[in-house]
């Protein structure tokens, strides 16, 4: 049960929304914490796809930038990840 739901959401979202969703199904949260350990190994490469699938680029001012980071943040990834995708990108563009 934990791996079809990680398989079916870490495309669209990060550890956290996974791990919530995984104990609201009642799935024990022993087993649930076990398997955020390699869940959360890929946040980074999960939360990157997105971001550049869903806005193509770093933002260009200070609104877009906390409306990128709501998005990210209600999709399960915590703000250092976020941050560091964004940092990441910022790096692409020089």
């Amino acid at each position: 049960m934990i791996e079809q739901v990680v398989h079916a959401r870490r495309g669209k979202f990060g550890s956290r929304r996974i791990q919530q969703e995984l104990i609201d199904k009642g799935i024990d949260r022993e087993l649930v914490a076990a398997a955020m350990a390699q869940i959360k190994d890929g946040d980074i490469e999960a939360a990157s796809t997105l971001w550049q699938k869903k806005f193509g680029g770093l933002p260009r001012n200070k609104t877009e930038r906390a409306r990128q980071i709501r998005f990210m943040q209600g999709r399960g990834f915590a703000l250092e990840v976020i941050l560091h995708i964004m940092r990441k990108g910022e790096h692409h563009n020089e």
